[in-house]
């Protein structure tokens, strides 16, 4: 079983609320690319825990063997209803915004700065 790193309060949406930008219309530069990068660092290097409300991997490895990382846009109820507008889903967000190859350049550019291991990405 792998500790959920998914924290209500901080989801990084393909759709924010504040309307400036999209992951497959950045009006607004990077976001919020830059926010999902930052969830998921923090996820990998905050200080262990087994709180679902905080980010950071497990405390307890025997109970949670897994550290699981959500590297893909996230969903709340406006961003369901934002996608439905825009004609969308999920997955296509994911192809669209072509974040699995950000996921993988954040790997390859970042990966030495993880300071626990992933075992689910």
């Amino acid at each position: 079983c792998g500790k959920p790193n998914w924290v209500e309060s901080q989801l990084v949406t393909c759709y924010p609320q504040d309307g400036r930008s999209t992951c497959i219309n950045n009006k607004g530069g990077d976001e919020p690319l830059v926010s999902l990068k930052a969830y998921i660092l923090a996820s990998i290097n905050n200080e262990a825990t087994d709180d679902f409300s905080t980010l950071g991997p497990p405390a307890d490895l025997e109970k949670y063997p897994f550290n699981e990382i959500q590297a893909m846009w996230q969903v709340d109820g406006h961003a369901a209803v934002a996608g439905i507008k825009h004609l969308s889903t999920l997955l296509e967000d994911n192809k669209r915004s072509h974040v699995n190859r950000e996921m993988a350049d954040l790997i390859y550019q970042e990966g030495d700065t993880f300071e626990t291991p992933i075992s689910l990405f």
